[in-house]
C-alpha cells in the first residue's frame, strides 16, 4: 500500500501541469459568474456560465 501511494504521488507531481512562471498563471477555464451554495448534508452546488453563448452549468459536489 505504501509503495502504491508513493508511486501515485510521484506520478502526480511529475505529470502535473505546472506553470513555468508564477507571474503567468495556468489558464484552467473560461467560466464566468461562478456561484457556490452549500447544502445541508455538507455538499455544495456550483453554477457557472461558459462559452460565448453563455451555456449554464450546474454541478453537485459531495
Amino acid at each position: 500500500m505504501k509503495y502504491f501511494l508513493s508511486l501515485s504521488i510521484i506520478f502526480t507531481i511529475c505529470l502535473g501541469q505546472w506553470s513555468s512562471s508564477p507571474d503567468d498563471p495556468l489558464w484552467l477555464g473560461d467560466g464566468v459568474q461562478a456561484q457556490v451554495r452549500a447544502t445541508s448534508d455538507g455538499g455544495a452546488y456550483v453554477a457557472w456560465l461558459s462559452d460565448g453563448n453563455y451555456h449554464v452549468y450546474l454541478q453537485h459536489l459531495n
